[in-house]
């Protein structure tokens, strides 16, 4: 199966995904209909498809403790997959970093929601963008704005592991002094905790994890311009006969 096909039915999987109000109304009353006999023919054979997802990284998506996937992206999946009449079988991990090493090594066929970057190119196909979301600053509440992350390099800037904004700032700010953690929690938690100035995290999660977390010393001290989360499906590249 050439990737172009794989590509078209990631397109499927997003045209279910954006569909609603009038779009939702006109949509085919057969499951799967959205699919050429080929494609159909081509996940049968597959079989279900796998997702890794980001195990901590709510609101968007999650693990729960008995193993399910959450969230809004999970949402979305169920989705999915009602409208094209598949099953999907979620691949638990402990971490991003492990999903995407997952992803690389073909252990999965989808990422759900994930920011296109030149490092995920060489093993992803991707859809277009179905949803988007601003990158913020996040300080400790003394701190001062911050207009351009060029001036981060006096302070330490915390990432978690194996996300596309470590390799945006890696790519384009390489003399910053990075702390790699494990999830995004760990990183606002070095903030709040005095084990860095700063990270660079979504608007929506950040807002979430500081109201869940009670970090009410930290704040959002400014937005990355140049880089925001811009949501696709990543299609796996292994998956060619």
């Amino acid at each position: 199966m050439y990737s172009w096909v794989k590509w078209r039915i990631g397109m499927c999987l997003l045209l279910v995904v954006t569909a609603h109000g009038a779009a939702w109304a006109q949509a085919p009353d057969t499951p799967g209909s959205l699919l050429t006999p080929d494609e159909r023919a081509y996940l049968d054979q597959l079989g279900p498809i796998t997702l890794c997802v980001d195990p901590d990284w709510m609101p968007f998506e999650g693990i729960s403790r008995d193993g399910r996937h959450i969230g809004i992206a999970a949402d979305l999946m169920a989705l999915v997959a009602e409208r094209l009449d598949v099953t999907f079988r979620l691949i638990p991990t402990q971490t991003w970093a492990e999903s995407v090493q997952f992803s690389r090594e073909g252990r999965c066929h989808i990422m759900p929601l994930v920011n296109q970057s030149p490092e995920r190119d060489e093993w992803l196909i991707f859809t277009d963008v179905y949803f988007a979301d601003p990158n913020v600053f996040i300080t400790r509440e003394e701190h001062e704005f911050i207009y351009d992350p060029a001036r981060l390099l006096d302070e330490k800037l915390v990432l978690p592991q194996g996300s596309s904004i470590e390799g945006y700032f890696r790519r384009n700010f390489p003399n910053i002094t990075l702390m790699i953690v494990e999830t995004d929690t760990d990183a606002l938690r070095a903030v709040s905790e005095r084990r860095a100035d700063v990270t660079v995290r979504s608007l929506s999660l950040a807002a979430y994890t500081i109201r869940q977390e009670g970090w009410f010393n930290l704040k959002i001290a400014g937005k990355l311009e140049e880089y925001g989360n811009r949501m696709r499906i990543g299609v796996s590249g292994q998956y060619e006969s």
